[in-house]
């Protein structure tokens, strides 16, 4: 800890390469909204909020997909929090 820089002497790290939701899921149009206007860099967190049944787990899902198929160089880390089994389940 006492090693450790102070958050404000560390320098940020901004993405330089978007990732490409739409190549190979055209069909899909919530890829195609993100990518269009809050294209995802990599690198970037990211958090979905919405109202209950409103799709944020299938939303999240087209987006793991599409990332998964288009960047296969890319580890992912998601974290579902207070989801039901079946959509975690349903995620991996």
């Amino acid at each position: 800890v006492r090693d450790r820089v102070p958050f404000d002497h560390l320098k940020p790290l901004f993405p330089n390469e978007k990732f490409n939701l739409t190549k190979g899921h055209k069909d899909n149009l919530s890829c195609r909204v993100v990518d269009m206007f809050s294209p995802i860099g990599k690198g970037q967190r990211g958090l979905i909020v919405a109202q209950p049944k409103t799709g944020k787990t299938m939303l999240l899902k087209d987006i793991a997909n599409a990332i998964a198929d288009n960047h296969p160089e890319v580890y992912m880390i998601i974290l579902l929090i207070d989801e039901r089994p079946e959509e975690v389940t349903d995620m991996e």
